[in-house]
């Protein structure tokens, strides 16, 4: 094979109301793999650690054209599935494609590859001495990992790289679903299996993974089409809608990563340094000279500890002497609760956190916001995190009290400091979840950890 072309959509984003143009311009085309990434961290630690995700629905909305397409011209899919990419959500996601192959009378095989790690296997690793360092130098975070961070975890994670694909890619098989996964990695997989360039399969996967995105303008919910030959990558839109540009398809190149240029990987890293980018047509750009430069190999792991029960309040001020003493009356708050008889058993921080978001001012970049003039207007959002429920609800109330009667200099009222959104005011969100593991494993084998099974659908439900 001299050249392979792949057509990327994002699974998590609904579907963009020209799907059934779009689908029908792509089966005009020689496409040869269906790829597709639905993980990721960008929601915070909450999906992981409580086994949740987005509409199961919207994902079968989403991935069925692409399905049926993929079916009808016999064209390999890879999709990564679950948000967070646990086993929960994998399963979840699995059933879907299960209903969709019982909708639409298809019947088809998928290799299941599992994107969380099993904890008894990950701690013989530890014992046996492969090391693990945080992904970031953060103190939340440990220096390595122990066996208390293991178990405290509700569910560990790790992204795979294209290798478990790769070997998946060998099975006779109609598409590859897996769990949690390195984006980037589920399109190096089918140009590594065709033996192309490792530096700009991995520089296609880049521009590729998050689909419509890379393209003018940015819109992740229509997909894209990108080719990889022996020496140059074209990337091109499919729709009316979007155009590959230049400027796109370079800043893409240069997404989500501290060195525009670097971007760290599992075995190694993308250098794109030397890349050059040429304007085929209104609507292709080429690109050549990335380079993979090969580094021991290590897996990022995911873990997420629950940190306690949420409870938020929400609230608007619009009072102007409030406001000027608010950052003093918010503080004073916090050492009126502690010293109160009710709380002052409880250690702030440690029992119980508070946060007070001020929307309106500093609420996004805190103390180091630019611009410091006083607004006429707050959205204050109040967020405490406690160890069971009750404490976090009579903390709250606490502090509820606190904003609506207290005194402050020049108030003109005698209450009714602040507007209250929600009635009741104190809205039980749940478990509060953090990640204890942010960690680099170092690994010999890149496969061992990841768990692949042969699925014929459809199945009966259990």
């Amino acid at each position: 094979m001299d050249r392979l072309k792949i057509l990327s959509f994002v699974n998590h984003i609904p579907l963009n109301n020209n799907i059934d143009n779009i689908i029908g311009e792509a089966e005009k085309l020689d496409i040869d793999y269906i790829c597709s990434q639905g993980t990721g961290m960008d929601f915070g630690p909450y999906m992981l650690g409580s086994g949740t995700q987005f509409s199961v629905l919207n994902f079968k909305n989403n991935v069925r054209p692409y399905i049926k397409l993929a079916l009808k011209k016999k064209i390999k899919f890879i999709f990564s599935v679950g948000i967070a990419g646990g086993d929960i959500q994998l399963e979840e996601c699995m059933s879907a494609v299960n209903e969709i192959a019982i909708e639409e009378g298809k019947k088809f095989k998928i290799a299941k590859i599992s994107g969380e790690i099993n904890k008894d296997h990950l701690k013989s690793l530890i014992q046996k001495g492969h090391k693990t360092t945080r992904a970031v130098n953060s103190d939340f975070l440990k220096e390595s990992i122990d066996f208390k961070d293991i178990d405290s975890s509700e569910h560990i994670v790790s992204q795979m790289g294209p290798e478990p694909i790769v070997e998946a890619l060998k099975m006779d098989v109609d598409g590859i679903i897996t769990g949690r996964a390195l984006d980037i990695g589920l399109y190096m997989a089918p140009c590594l299996y065709h033996n192309f360039d490792k530096g700009l399969s991995a520089h296609l996967g880049k521009i590729l993974e998050c689909a419509g995105l890379a393209l003018t303008p940015g819109d992740p919910s229509d997909p894209i089409l990108g080719e990889i030959t022996k020496d140059k990558i074209f990337v091109k839109s499919i729709s009316n809608n979007q155009k590959a540009t230049i400027r796109s398809i370079s800043s893409h190149s240069m997404y989500e990563r501290d060195n525009p240029f670097k971007e760290k990987n599992p075995g190694g890293y993308l250098d794109i340094g030397n890349s050059k980018y040429v304007q085929e047509n209104s609507n292709t750009v080429s690109t050549q000279g990335a380079k993979w430069i090969e580094e021991p190999y290590t897996l990022k792991l995911e873990g997420a500890k629950i940190k306690g029960f949420r409870c938020i309040s929400i609230f608007g001020i619009r009072e102007p002497n409030f406001i000027k003493v608010i950052d003093n009356f918010l503080s004073e708050i916090i050492v009126r609760l502690e010293m109160s008889e009710q709380f002052k058993k409880f250690k702030y921080d440690e029992d119980y956190f508070i946060t007070f978001d001020q929307y309106g001012k500093n609420a996004v970049y805190g103390n180091l916001e630019p611009h410091k003039s006083d607004p006429h207007e707050i959205g204050l959002l109040v967020d405490v995190i406690a160890k069971d429920s009750k404490l976090a609800e009579n903390l709250l109330y606490f502090i509820c009290m606190e904003l609506w009667i207290k005194p402050y200099e020049n108030r003109l009222t005698t209450a009714g400091n602040c507007a209250t959104r929600f009635a009741p005011p104190i809205i039980n969100v749940g478990n509060a979840f953090h990640f204890n593991i942010w960690h680099l494993l170092s690994v010999k084998d890149p496969i061992e950890l990841f768990k692949t099974s042969s699925i014929e659908l459809p199945y009966e439900k259990n």
